[in-house]
């Protein structure tokens, strides 16, 4: 059973109070967005482009927050998330995915940190190739009302000078999806950025809990 998630191109109606991840190099040119079901709002992407000759510069390239929780969840440390949502611009580039993501309590602190943690292989230059293959997460006790949020960015492990972009996209492309199974898709301009999310915590997380014994559910 698994759930997925779409980055929107959409303003979250909760942004996070602060980045919260890495202790970024490059917060400027991030997006702060939502995180949805469904694919919303136009393609777009963001680039983010250094020159640093540290091999551990680490730029943030959005958060996607989601809707409030309808349910508590206890979310195990057997589920996991996957995410596929961009590339890299030239094969000597060194790029390694970095992410954060973490659920938010209504008061904006953070309830609990699921994934925290640096990739270990390359992006490539081929679309799908900037993500992270589906991975177990820390557990959680989520509660009703909390989201979900993804911080995301890359680390540049090169030490050249010369300048190296990563890029990833988000909203409605109106086309297909980015797919971790598949990397080097073509149609780069089109993909739509998600992440799958398995387990039954995760997957519970937006469904209305069942009724309490002896209610029903009344018409107004």
């Amino acid at each position: 059973m698994t759930i997925k998630v779409y980055f929107n191109n959409d303003d979250p109606d909760m942004a996070p109070p602060a980045w919260r991840g890495t202790n970024w190099d490059k917060t400027t040119g991030a997006v702060v967005k939502a995180l949805g079901l469904d694919k919303v709002g136009p393609n777009a992407s963001v680039a983010q482009s250094e020159t640093s000759t540290s091999s551990t510069y680490d730029m943030v390239q959005g958060s996607w927050t989601s809707a409030p929780f309808l349910r508590d969840a206890s979310i195990a440390a057997t589920e996991t998330i996957g995410l596929t949502v961009g590339r890299q611009a030239s094969a000597a580039s060194s790029f390694y995915s970095v992410i954060y993501i973490y659920v938010m309590a209504p008061d904006g602190s953070v309830r609990g940190v699921l994934q925290n943690k640096v990739g270990s292989s390359y992006w490539g230059t081929g679309q799908a190739n900037g993500g992270w293959n589906p991975g177990v997460v820390s557990a959680v006790s989520a509660q009703a009302g909390d989201r979900l949020v993804f911080e995301m960015g890359v680390r540049a492990a090169n030490t050249t000078s010369s300048s190296r972009t990563a890029t990833i996209w988000y909203g409605d492309g109106g086309g297909a999806d980015y797919d971790v199974a598949t990397p080097d898709q073509s149609g780069v301009t089109t993909r739509v950025g998600n992440a799958v999310l398995t387990g039954s915590g995760l997957e519970s997380l937006w469904t209305p809990p069942p009724l309490e014994p002896g209610r029903m559910m009344m018409a107004v």
